[in-house]
């Protein structure tokens, strides 16, 4: 995306053949965006842990949280954004979070 949105702001052409998977974020970093840039978004994290983020959904397949904290040991489990302590789920169930934006209050501004 780095590639697309630099010859967004430089007001250049790419070819066909380059950067073919690039998309400028341009229009977000512009606040122009009227919908999402990308269907999903993927995390990649510094222990090569990666998990997959679509509107309210984050998909991690991967123990323990794969941020800076220190290497965790941690088992998988199900993970939602909208937790409730009287509600459990098996590890196959789903449940949008529907009541949270999906992103993180220090990326708003």
């Amino acid at each position: 995306d780095l590639f697309a949105s630099c010859a967004g702001i430089l007001d250049k052409t790419l070819p066909d053949t380059m950067a073919e998977d690039s998309v400028s974020i341009l229009p977000a970093l512009e606040g122009k965006a009227t919908e999402p840039i990308h269907e999903a978004v993927v995390h990649h994290s510094i222990n090569g842990s990666f998990a997959i983020r679509q509107g309210n959904w984050k998909l991690e397949l991967c123990p323990g949280s794969g941020g800076w904290s220190a290497p965790s040991q941690a088992r998988p489990r199900p993970r939602n954004f909208l937790r409730s302590s009287s509600t459990t789920f098996p590890p196959t169930s789903e449940k949008p979070a529907t009541s949270r934006p999906s992103t993180p209050r220090s990326w708003r501004r």
